[in-house]
């Protein structure tokens, strides 16, 4: 049996998890500042676990990076 949450999870782009994980990490990157933030901390932010931080960024830094760049692009 499925409950609702793992099916809704299935159905998430990768662009949208890209972006859940993002916006989770600059929260807490804002909060307790880049160096103290662990992947850990924003798997759990994020609702996934860690391991699925990296099917989508190879590391913490590229999650920043990431997020800059999109910033970026959104102002041109």
């Amino acid at each position: 049996m499925h409950d609702g949450q793992t099916g809704t999870r299935k159905r998430r782009t990768a662009a949208e998890r890209r972006a859940e994980i993002m916006q989770a990490a600059i929260a807490l990157f804002a909060r307790q500042g880049f160096e103290r933030t662990t992947t850990k901390e924003i798997a759990a932010a994020a609702g996934i676990s860690e391991g699925t931080i990296y099917k989508y960024f190879t590391t913490k830094q590229e999650i920043l990076l990431s997020f800059l760049d999109s910033e970026i692009m959104s102002v041109v």
